[in-house]
């Protein structure tokens, strides 16, 4: 008290100064925190009664208008900046995913916000546009040419665009050929004619087809009259491996721990939305919990996690070593590498040693990069490296590779093992390795548990606690073996697994507080500190800042993997609805059965009585051949033992003189009796000419509607921007959020809450590095100054006159 009298005798003066002009102005009144007061000096008089002395001299502060926050509490002091400049949470129809952004993640494109813009549904037509009139769309696939034909027109050979050509072609050549008395040797095609052979073989082709069955559900080639008699339940195990949720890729960061400190616990790879700055300014918000806040569930995942990055601190390299992909996960085995090269690029759209592999994680710059990181073992950079590589896969369209994809898998498990046992003796490596081969073993999820535990604690997905509970009854298995009775408890390493088992199985904060860093989506990290004690909370912390000892390191960027938010994927195409993409996995089946080995598939001639023929589901080049074999072998039971030798004009027709034929020819070229055939544009369409426009509609009316003239929703600005169906965004009907702020003048959009929050807080004035060296410190309603001066200032600014 002493103390604090002699810091107020040293504004006498002022506050005899403003008692002066009170006096002189009796009338006013002056409102402060709740209350009237006659003077400022009654304000002051009474905000003195309620200030003490600071006496704590060696944390640190930082202050922002006169306020001082230690480093303690400098979410208090975040939270006073962001009540000046309130952050609000917009809605957008646009997908942000596509939004051009700053490093800070700063949005500069243009978001449309409420009636700026609106989901249109749009149809792709025939020459590749988006339209919104479905009926154009149909149309435009209908669009084709009439060409004509004569008797001996086959696989576009003898068709002719324009009349004075087949005219040209039957005076040069078949009235040539009457002349000379040329037979032709054809075959009874019905209606009077006779056709030569290549034209019978056209027709059994035009009237053979693929008939396609799925567990009872048949339709024949590209065309399904419904879905109707295709129960979801029938394709569960292709909705199952095919279709997921959509969720955004974010960027990973790695914390990197000074490796002197080992009172860190939880997640050190954070996968979040935020930019780096955003990421170094949030490893400052440290806050104080309780243990009992901390959930069991975590504790055993933290437990597993702490167990296999201790088995890597005892079995990884004693030097260190730059880090690359042939020697740490291959051992500079060259074929070991071969071998995964050439099965990851069975499964990956893109080559592993392409150079556009991924333009944030190539192969070079991911090699450089992780090199560099200091205070990481080899084996966690090899982890993280495999993390992406699994991503990789999991976005390619692996929809009839699963002999590839266990393969991989299997490989990606021989990789972690000897990840893990590259250092161990023999049978220290072989008592490991009966870890690995329990089948709930999942390479996603073994990462996943060392990397990032916290994926394991989402409680809405059973199986992965079920995940978490086995590895454990397996890791106690093990621990109980190696620390037993036998040959194995003489390996020193092991035996002290154990013991590090036994400990880490229990695992529980040893303090009554913790800090607590929590990162969103279950990913939480831990500080446990010694040191200085903090009356307020009464709780002995270190003399060090945890945010000093770790520096966040982004390793992989999401800008070049993005997918939009909210949906459902099939093939890389999102979907409001999982329905939805489970609708487009029917028409996907429909018209790439040959894709799905448990389509069965049998040809039918639709014209004639010789018997349907089932054939293996090889692939359609397999298929191709098989119909091929299947029409000459119709051609044979029908009609290759009935030919006939004959005159015929040209169309068709046959006589048993050369004289009638000719007249015939002469006839119809006279009344231009031509035969036409229509013939549609689009390469899709059914090989077949026919007689009309309708006809073409009629015959291809189901695959034209569901699957050439295919639709998407899109966001009407970007419609107008780009008219291309293939390249305009699909965008579902989900509102996506951002957060826009009004600061020094101009209307900001940020991805995150965050990125706008520490935007805000990077661009405040705000002082740090300060101490209580003078012990000039002092408290007012809980808050701190850095001296009485800064006190009045503070006050003089609330108080009001009225």
């Amino acid at each position: 008290m002493k103390k604090l009298l002699i810091l107020l005798s040293s504004f006498f003066v002022v506050s005899t100064s403003v008692s002066t002009v009170v006096a002189c102005q009796k009338d006013e009144k002056f409102y402060y925190n709740g209350s009237f007061y006659d003077s400022r000096e009654d304000v002051f008089n009474q905000v003195w009664k309620d200030t003490e002395i600071y006496d704590d001299n060696e944390s640190s502060f930082s202050t922002y208008k006169d306020v001082l926050y230690s480093d303690l509490e400098i979410d208090k002091m975040y939270n006073e900046i962001i009540k000046e400049f309130p952050i609000t949470k917009k809605f957008t129809l646009k997908n942000l995913d596509s939004a051009q952004t700053l490093e800070d993640n700063e949005i500069i494109s243009h978001l449309p916000i409420g009636d700026d813009a609106r989901i249109v549904t749009v149809y792709k037509d025939a020459l590749g546009r988006a339209v919104q009139d479905k009926k154009q769309a149909i149309e435009s696939y209908l669009s084709g040419t009439t060409w004509f034909v004569s008797e001996d027109s086959i696989n576009n050979k003898n068709y002719f665009k324009h009349e004075y050509e087949i005219k040209n072609y039957l005076y040069n050549e078949k009235i040539q050929k009457l002349k000379v008395d040329t037979k032709t040797q054809c075959y009874d095609g019905g209606l009077g004619k006779c056709l030569v052979k290549e034209r019978i073989m056209q027709k059994i082709r035009n009237n053979t087809f693929r008939q396609f069955n799925f567990d009872g559900f048949e339709w024949d080639d590209g065309i399904a009259s419904n879905m109707e008699g295709l129960p979801d339940y029938k394709i569960q195990k292709y909705i199952d491996s095919m279709i997921r949720q959509s969720q955004n890729s974010k960027n990973a960061f790695l914390l990197e721990i000074n490796q002197d400190y080992d009172n860190f616990y939880g997640d050190t790879l954070i996968w979040k939305d935020a930019s780096l700055e955003t990421m170094k300014d949030k490893l400052k918000e440290w806050r104080v919990i309780d243990q009992q806040s901390i959930s069991p569930v975590f504790w055993n995942t933290l437990a597993l996690s702490k167990f296999f990055k201790t088995i890597i601190d005892v079995f990884s390299s004693k030097k260190p070593e730059s880090w690359n992909i042939k020697n740490d996960l291959f051992q500079n085995n060259e074929s070991k590498y071969e071998e995964f090269r050439e099965v990851f690029d069975s499964v990956s759209d893109l080559p592993l040693e392409s150079p556009e592999f991924d333009a944030n994680f190539s192969i070079k710059k991911n090699e450089e990069m992780l090199s560099k990181i200091k205070g990481v073992k080899n084996e966690l950079k090899s982890l993280i490296f495999l993390k992406k590589i699994l991503e990789e896969v999991a976005v390619t369209r692996n929809y009839d590779k699963e002999e590839e994809l266990e393969k991989f898998n299997n490989l990606i498990n021989e990789i972690i093992g000897n990840i893990f046992t590259k250092n161990m003796n023999y049978d220290s490596a072989k008592a490991f390795k009966e870890i690995s081969v329990n089948n709930k073993f999942f390479s996603f999820d073994f990462i996943n548990l060392i990397l990032q535990p916290g994926v394991l604690r989402k409680k809405e997905d059973e199986s992965e606690i079920d995940f978490v509970n086995n590895l454990q009854k397996s890791v106690d298995s093990f621990a109980e073996t190696v620390g037993g009775v036998g040959s194995v408890a003489k390996i020193p390493e092991l035996s002290f697994l154990s013991d590090v088992w036994k400990l880490t199985s229990v695992l529980s904060p040893v303090e009554n507080k913790l800090l607590q860093l929590d990162f969103g989506d279950n990913q939480i990290l831990y500080y446990k500190a010694t040191g200085f004690k903090i009356p307020i909370i009464n709780i002995s912390l270190g003399n060090q800042v945890a945010s000093n000892f770790i520096n966040p390191i982004k390793v992989i960027d999401s800008n070049e993997i993005r997918g939009p938010q909210g949906g459902w994927l099939f093939l890389n195409t999102i979907y409001d609805t999982k329905q939805r993409a489970i609708e487009a996995l029917k028409i996907y089946m429909v018209k790439y059965p040959e894709k799905f080995k448990e389509i069965k598939v049998k040809l039918v001639n639709g014209q004639s009585d010789f018997p349907s023929r089932d054939i293996e589901n090889k692939g359609k080049d397999y298929s191709d051949k098989q119909i091929e074999s299947y029409i000459n072998d119709t051609f044979d039971y029908k009609y290759k033992n009935n030919p006939m030798e004959t005159f015929t004009d040209g169309f068709g027709r046959y006589f048993n003189t050369k004289k009638s034929a000719l007249e015939s020819l002469n006839n119809n070229l006279e009344k231009s009796n031509f035969e036409t055939v229509y013939v549609p544009y689009n390469e899709n369409l059914k090989k077949i000419p026919l007689g009309e426009k309708r006809d073409l509609l009629e015959a291809n009316k189901y695959y034209i509607e569901k699957i050439l003239c295919e639709s998407k929703e899109v966001l009407s600005t970007d419609l107008i921007a780009n008219p291309v169906y293939d390249e305009s965004e699909n965008n579902i009907s989900v509102s996506s959020d951002f957060y826009q702020v009004f600061f020094k003048g101009k209307l900001r959009n940020f991805r995150t809450y965050e990125d706008a929050k520490y935007f805000i807080i990077r661009n405040s004035k705000i002082d740090s590095g300060i101490y209580n060296s003078e012990k000039n410190f002092v408290t007012y309603k809980g808050n701190i100054f850095k001296d009485i001066s800064n006190l009045e200032s503070y006050i003089s600014k609330q108080i009001i006159k009225v």
